[in-house]
């Protein structure tokens, strides 16, 4: 598992309303309804019935791919192969995901989405990326983050440049990491992204541990808890706390450590 966070771009959350919610899904399926609402039903329902039920979380997806293209919305067909892309990583099979991704920006491009397209370029270097491969990872979020900047999107500036400074950090060009990581920073406070923005500082404390930096790695990792708290990033916040409980053990401050696991374990914080 990489020790650093890469951003993906989800058009879609998993998450449940209940059965109520998927009942009502259902219906609108089992009616007569436009090709439109069709998909964007399917889609839905994939996600309400992917933790429970991926089988047909996956055929629901499928079909809706398959009836964007055939009714020429291309957009809609991108979004679903987005999907796709999504459920094929979340189950481990990367190679699968990447084909996903790979459609998704093509449909994103003949609808002339580029907001899109950069976003699935974007997905593919995260999939290279968790694969180890740097040079493809590094290439697609170049190539992201051109079109990025041709958009003058903000806060998904801010995310390629988080990216780009993952791949130098694991590839040990620490100081060239720091570097992206600070641009990241930059545009991540101009779109006020605080989540973001605390991803982006924990992993600026991962180098500085790397070079044994631990003031700095200190200050980096509380500036991101500070921001987790406030945001309400449990998840967060659990991964920063290990990392403080990392770097403690590294200095041999066991006491510390152990102060850490019990902040993870009893779910709260100083």
């Amino acid at each position: 598992m990489k020790s650093v966070l890469s951003f993906f771009v989800l058009f879609f959350a998993f998450g449940s309303f209940g059965n109520s919610r998927v009942d009502s899904l259902q219906s609108i399926l089992e009616g007569s309804c436009h090709d439109t609402i069709r998909v964007k039903t399917s889609l839905e329902l994939a996600n309400e019935l992917y933790n429970s039920d991926q089988t047909s979380a996956f055929l629901l997806v499928n079909d809706a791919a398959n009836l964007a293209v055939e009714s020429k919305m291309y957009k809609l067909a991108a979004g679903s192969y987005n999907q796709m892309g999504l459920f094929h990583y979340y189950g481990g099979k990367l190679n699968e995901s990447k084909r996903c991704f790979a459609k998704s920006k093509g449909y994103f491009d003949l609808c002339g989405e580029n907001r899109g397209s950069a976003n699935a370029i974007n997905n593919m270097g995260v999939i290279a990326y968790e694969q180890g491969y740097y040079s493809e990872a590094l290439t697609n979020y170049t190539r992201a983050l051109e079109v990025r900047k041709i958009l003058k999107d903000s806060a998904a500036i801010s995310v390629s440049y988080n990216n780009i400074g993952n791949v130098h950090k694991d590839l040990g060009e620490l100081q060239i990491a720091l570097d992206y990581y600070h641009k990241s920073i930059d545009f991540g406070k101009r779109s006020n992204d605080q989540k973001g923005l605390a991803m982006t500082l924990n992993n600026m404390g991962l180098v500085f541990n790397e070079q044994s930096d631990y003031d700095s790695a200190f200050f980096y990792y509380n500036e991101s808890l500070r921001i987790k708290k406030k945001i309400g990033d449990d998840y967060g916040l659990g991964m920063t706390y290990a990392n403080l409980g990392v770097m403690a053990m590294r200095q041999e401050k066991f006491e510390k450590a152990d102060k850490h696991a019990d902040v993870l374990v009893l779910g709260s914080g100083p």
